[in-house]
């Protein structure tokens, strides 16, 4: 499908590769319909003070970043540091981000001063009007005029009937239309089109249908509804409710209390979290190849009675986005709030006699859970295991920052990142921090190695059979160069990191710091990064995070670093 929208992505931490770069470059990433990846400079005024206010700030970075693009300029965002009369840019809203001291201004893009539908951009300022971020949606809108020749009333009845109920009563509870621009993706064209909003009536459905919180929703459901001011199409129509949220405190796998939020149905309840954009499926016990589920999980009962493993699959997914989310700041394990999907009862006849099945895997984009017996005999979902579940999503993470190559050192590291996080977030708790590192544990998977052990321990890899040494690397083609087994070396360093101390026996690094650190590094790393360069770019992360701090603290600091990588033979490649 042709997209006529533009995205165009800017950080200023992303600064430009190269040293003589202005110290005010910054990178751009600009991503089409043809997915070209482009890099280009946001210039800084002389004096940024010389902005007048907020938005003249914004428009003047938004418009760099445009003119930074490689394809023809977007109609009407040739000059957006003075916004002309009828200009194509509209401030929507001015927000105030506490948590890190920036505001964010938003704009809708217009066009013959319509609207276009999901044309938008948001630029975030620092307090002294200096850039922090650019992200925009915006079109190049080809239409020839934007004069209804349908009046709104007509359009009301074409909505009437394409939801089989009566004009005259609709007409009563509705206020009047606006006009919008919107792109139709299966043909590829614009139309003008009248939207309406908060209509209380669902498409050809129960005007009642739907519920709210744990009772069924008050009045009726309301949509909005896109009509072509001239054919009278409906052209789309979406809910004008947010998805409803309900909580419930259930017991997970291991017989603890875990509060999860689910969406109310009518009746019923799903496993359904729209704030996370989480969702859980059960597989019924089948082989994770064969036919999806419709849905999440679904129960009728009040209050609700999911199984353990269904509420220890939702709940586990919540807390790792939860870290994500508050630590790192990062939207979900795509960073574009894409929705996590969580299934459990899965099994591989392949491999395995069902209905065990001894796995929880992060593949095609999805979190799959076998289950195995306990000593009772009861089976046991695969669920239950937060640092697990922590470790494979962060292969996700992974792969949608670095990618590093499932193979050798790089596909070692591919490990070693998620064994870190994995441990990392599972002595985090979202009402009270890290634990103490006195009492972290250091293991993935404790009681899931060979005769009850771990599967590994990155405080004493030894405890594991694992290397912890690059002079105990192990050179082999099995298991796509030894990937479990030597990022156990990588693994000791990171131990050594986040407990370096000083002369005094002082933590050098919180575990936040630590956890900042290394998902700073993990975005920075090419696909094929060895070792070595992860120390290189770790230290180079380092320079630029303590930048702020004396150059005493700063270089013990990175000294630190450099010897816990030293300490297990890894040096970097740049050392003569």
């Amino acid at each position: 499908m042709a997209n006529p929208f533009r995205r165009i992505r800017f950080h200023s931490a992303d600064r430009l590769p190269f040293e003589s770069a202005p110290a005010a470059a910054r990178a751009v990433v600009l991503e089409s319909a043809t997915a070209v990846v482009l890099e280009s400079a946001i210039a800084l005024p002389p004096q940024q003070a010389a902005f007048p206010n907020d938005e003249a700030a914004a428009r003047h970075f938004l418009g760099e970043a445009l003119a930074a693009s490689a394809p023809p300029p977007i109609h009407g965002f040739e000059a957006l540091i003075v916004p002309p009369p009828g200009s194509d840019i509209r401030l929507r809203s001015v927000q105030d981000q506490a948590l890190t001291n920036t505001r964010l201004l938003k704009f809708d893009q217009t066009h013959a001063s319509v609207p276009v539908f999901g044309g938008q951009a948001t630029v975030e300022l620092r307090a002294d009007r200096s850039l922090v971020s650019v992200d925009a949606d915006l079109a190049t809108v080809r239409l020839a005029s934007a004069l209804p020749t349908l009046s709104q009333d007509d359009a009301m009845v074409r909505i009437a009937k394409f939801a089989k109920t009566d004009p005259a009563e609709l007409k009563k509870g509705v206020t009047p239309a606006t006009l919008t621009l919107f792109h139709r993706e299966a043909d590829n064209t614009w139309h003008l089109a009248f939207l309406f909003r908060k209509v209380p009536v669902a498409p050809g459905a129960d005007a009642d249908a739907g519920g709210h919180g744990l009772a069924p929703r008050p009045g009726r459901r309301e949509y909005d509804y896109l009509v072509d001011a001239h054919s009278g199409d409906i052209l789309y129509y979406y809910s004008a409710n947010p998805t409803a949220l309900a909580s419930v405190t259930l017991l997970d796998v291991l017989a603890r209390s875990r509060e999860v939020f689910i969406e109310p149905l009518t009746p019923g309840f799903a496993l359904h979290d729209s704030l996370r954009k989480l969702k859980t499926f059960d597989l019924g016990g089948q082989d994770y190849w064969t036919t999806f589920p419709n849905g999440p999980v679904v129960v009728d009962a009040q209050p609700p009675t999911f199984s353990v493993a269904a509420i220890s699959a939702h709940a586990n997914a919540a807390h790792v986005h939860d870290f994500y989310s508050s630590v790192l700041a990062r939207a979900g394990v795509d960073d574009r709030g894409s929705y996590v999907i969580s299934v459990i009862n899965v099994t591989d006849s392949s491999r395995q006699a069902p209905p065990e099945w001894h796995n929880a895997v992060w593949y095609d984009n999805k979190m799959w859970y076998g289950q195995d017996r306990g000593t009772d005999g009861a089976l046991r979902s695969y669920s239950r295991f937060l640092d697990v579940i922590a470790h494979e999503l962060t292969h996700g993470v992974t792969q949608n920052t670095a990618d590093l190559v499932y193979k050798d050192q790089s596909g070692a590291l591919n490990e070693s990142f998620s064994d870190i996080f994995g441990v990392l977030i599972n002595n985090w708790r979202p009402d009270g921090g890290f634990t103490a590192l006195a009492e972290f544990d250091w293991r993935i998977g404790p009681g899931l190695g060979k005769d009850g052990t771990s599967l590994r321990d990155l405080s004493n890899p030894a405890a594991t059979n694992q290397p912890a040494h690059m002079k105990d690397y192990l050179k082999t083609d099995a298991d796509e160069g030894g990937v479990h087994t030597n990022s156990n070396i990588h693994n000791k360093a990171a131990y050594n990191v986040l407990t370096s101390t000083d002369a005094a026996g002082k933590t050098l690094f919180t575990p936040k710091e630590g956890a900042v650190l290394y998902y700073l590094t993990l975005s920075r790393l090419p696909r094929t990064a060895d070792f070595a360069r992860t120390r290189e770019t770790l230290l180079d992360v380092a320079k630029t995070y303590y930048a702020a701090q004396s150059d005493a603290v700063r270089a013990q600091k990175l000294k630190a670093l450099g010897d816990a990588y030293t300490a297990v033979g890894i040096e970097s490649a740049l050392v003569a």
